[in-house]
C-alpha cells in the first residue's frame, strides 16, 4: 500500500521538477547560496508538487478508466 501511495506522486517527475528549482535557486542567487533557504524551498516545493500529483490522479480516475492507453492502469484510487 506505500509503495502506491508513493507512486501517487510521481516520482520521477517530482525528482526532475525539484532539481529545477534547486538549479533555479542556485542561479537566482548568483552562487552564494543560503542552505538554509535551500533546503526550505526544496521541501516546500516537493510537497506541493506532490500533492499536486496525488490531486491530479484522483482527478483523472475515471478519465484514464476510458482512455484506450491507461484504460488498464496500475493504480486504482478509491476513495
Amino acid at each position: 500500500m506505500l509503495k502506491d501511495m508513493i507512486a501517487l506522486t510521481k516520482p520521477g517527475l517530482l525528482r526532475l521538477n525539484v532539481f529545477a528549482v534547486a538549479v533555479g535557486f542556485w542561479v537566482a542567487s548568483k552562487w552564494d547560496i543560503n542552505w538554509l533557504s535551500l533546503l526550505m524551498v526544496v521541501i516546500g516545493s516537493t510537497l506541493v508538487i506532490a500533492s499536486a500529483c496525488v490531486i491530479n490522479n484522483y482527478w483523472d480516475r475515471e478519465l484514464d478508466q476510458k482512455m484506450e492507453r491507461t484504460k488498464k492502469g496500475w493504480i486504482t484510487l478509491t476513495i
